[in-house]
């Protein structure tokens, strides 16, 4: 109730109110320059322009040793374990499946304990390839650590460079 009169409110039941219009005004939709007065080819223009955005930008964050590390690593790998959880997992199971058509030797399960299993059978010249938003996953970070343990290299792809995940790993991309 303090806190909430410190910042210009009545009372708590005010601030809450306060917090949920602006999480329901921030939540409307991911594309913020879209209106319901837009024709369909408008909205349609504005996702790829918002699409070709984040590719640019993304390509300007690109590390140019770390990608050429993973290359690297990658190409270099006997076998190549592919971890993740939750929405993670479905890249980390596409990557796996792109990399088996390739003819390389590929690793992955949707269950986080058996990717730690699988993560224990690993030796060197083998890869860990571990996906995470946020590089704070307690069970990818788990499997990178037993990977690591058995000699493995380790390649994070996250969003955040400066997690517990991308500090444990010898690559990371962002």
């Amino acid at each position: 109730v303090r806190l909430s009169r410190k910042l210009g409110y009545d009372g708590f039941p005010e601030l809450k109110r306060a917090v949920k219009s602006h999480q329901k005004l921030s939540l409307q939709h991911e594309y913020q320059n879209i209106s319901d007065e837009d024709s369909p080819f408008e909205v349609i223009r504005k996702v790829f322009d918002f699409s070709i955005q984040g590719l640019t930008d993304s390509l300007n964050m690109i590390d140019h040793d770390q990608h050429a590390a993973a290359v690297n690593a990658v190409l270099s790998a006997n076998k190549i374990l592919f971890c993740g959880v939750g929405d993670a997992a479905a890249v980390a199971m596409e990557a796996h499946h792109r990399f088996l058509r390739l003819g390389m030797q590929s690793l992955f399960s949707l269950d986080s304990d058996i990717q730690l299993v699988l993560a224990n059978q690993l030796k060197e010249g083998d890869l860990v390839i571990a996906v995470s938003h946020s590089g704070r996953s307690t069970n990818i970070l788990d499997t990178v650590k037993v990977g690591s343990d058995t000699g493995a290299s380790t390649l994070v792809i996250t969003s955040y460079p400066v997690s517990p995940l991308a500090k444990r790993s010898d690559i990371v991309l962002q």
